[in-house]
């Protein structure tokens, strides 16, 4: 029973090898599954591997840090932390990570307390750095070709991967009417 159900199979497969159709249709498949993968490679090289969500979570909290680090100095500083490169090097080393999750297996860093202790660092005192200093901490960092990957990532845009909204007033006068 077995011998004839694989025989009957081994005959169809010979059938469909041998008819020209199967191989006309087969490469047709085969070329268009190839230029799906050539056009998802590019597409996926992105610096933001993060969804909306969670990206606006990450941004609200470094925000919200330099927002309550001006409300409680007494010096009278006004942080503005460069968020952007800040998202760019977590979303290059993290890649897809959410905020309330371990940085490690093994350890109760979440990543929103990893982002606390990154803004401290960029906003220590008198002495102010930028991501980049970072990078040669051992923390924080990235080897010459990471980091020479991520500028490249850089210089097609930050959020590039993102879907950008149009701005229905751009370019509008006072005059002009705005549809609805």
């Amino acid at each position: 029973n077995i011998y004839q159900k694989l025989k009957a199979a081994f005959s169809f497969f010979t059938f469909a090898a041998g008819n020209p159709a199967t191989w006309i249709v087969g490469g047709i498949v085969f070329l268009l599954l190839l230029m799906m993968s050539f056009f998802l490679g590019f597409s996926s090289a992105s610096l933001i591997q993060q969804d909306e969500f969670e990206l606006t979570k990450a941004y609200t909290h470094l925000t919200w840090e330099d927002a309550e680090h001006t409300r409680t100095n007494d010096k009278g500083i006004t942080y503005y932390t460069k968020v952007d490169d800040v998202m760019g090097y977590m979303n290059f080393k993290f890649h897809d990570y959410e905020l309330h999750k371990p940085v490690h297996l093994f350890s109760s860093e979440t990543y929103k307390d990893y982002l606390s202790t990154l803004w401290h660092d960029l906003n220590d005192g008198d002495d102010l750095k930028s991501m980049q200093d970072l990078y040669e901490t051992p923390k924080y960092k990235l080897s010459k070709d990471d980091q020479e990957e991520m500028k490249e990532l850089k210089e097609e845009g930050v959020y590039a991967s993102m879907q950008e909204l149009d701005n229905p007033f751009e370019g509008k006068s006072n005059e002009d009417s705005l549809t609805m």
